[in-house]
């Protein structure tokens, strides 16, 4: 074989490489979205069908479909094929981002179950992730808070409350709920339910 062919059969395989890889990641997009728009519209009994099916397995990440079945379950109330794709999801090997958005979201869905062997999975999850310090100890305090009943994070989240999103903010009252509920501080408790609920109305505006 001449190096003048050698070249050409490199350079028609790096090009029929590069096609390849637009192909995929084209279909990929496009069976992704066809699985969101089925969440989207709740249409549970089609989206387990794709789901399932051999081309979106080849085309779709896991990490994507146990995010995308997992919070499928969570609206059906399906805690048994939650914990299945939760279980799933514990046997990848996950980069960062995606440990943060997947075991930040879990670990509140364990908390509010009170289903403490899963939610310290989640937070042991959580403590393996480089960087994204300020996310990793959010969901830190949340834990320590809701699942140890550590009331010692009171100041600060009293400090931080007016100066944080809405979203944030909303989360905050729930934990200094919890905290004063666990010091037996009712009357305070009840004012933070009042804000809570108001501030929620406020947001589904």
């Amino acid at each position: 074989m001449t190096i003048n062919l050698l070249i050409i059969i490199i350079a028609v395989l790096f090009i029929f490489y590069i096609g390849m890889e637009y192909f995929f990641k084209q279909r990929t997009k496009k069976n992704t979205m066809r699985l969101a728009q089925l969440l989207f519209k709740q249409n549970y009994e089609e989206f387990d069908k794709l789901i399932n099916d051999p081309q979106i397995q080849k085309t779709v990440s896991p990490y994507e479909r146990n995010l995308m079945s997992f919070n499928s379950y969570l609206a059906r109330n399906d805690k048994k094929h939650a914990n299945q794709a939760f279980s799933a999801m514990n046997g990848l090997n996950l980069l960062s981002q995606q440990k943060l958005d997947f075991y930040g979201n879990a670990q509140n869905y364990y908390i509010e179950q009170n289903d403490q062997e899963r939610a310290k999975i989640c937070h042991e999850k959580l403590d393996t992730i480089r960087k994204h310090d300020e996310e990793k100890e959010y969901f830190n305090v949340i834990y320590q808070v809701m699942m140890k009943n550590d009331t010692s994070y009171q100041e600060m989240i009293e400090k931080r409350l007016n100066h944080e999103p809405d979203h944030k903010k909303l989360s905050d009252l729930y934990l200094l709920i919890h905290i004063y509920q666990v010091e037996q501080n009712h009357d305070k408790a009840i004012e933070c339910q009042r804000l809570a609920d108001k501030l929620l109305e406020k947001m589904q505006q």
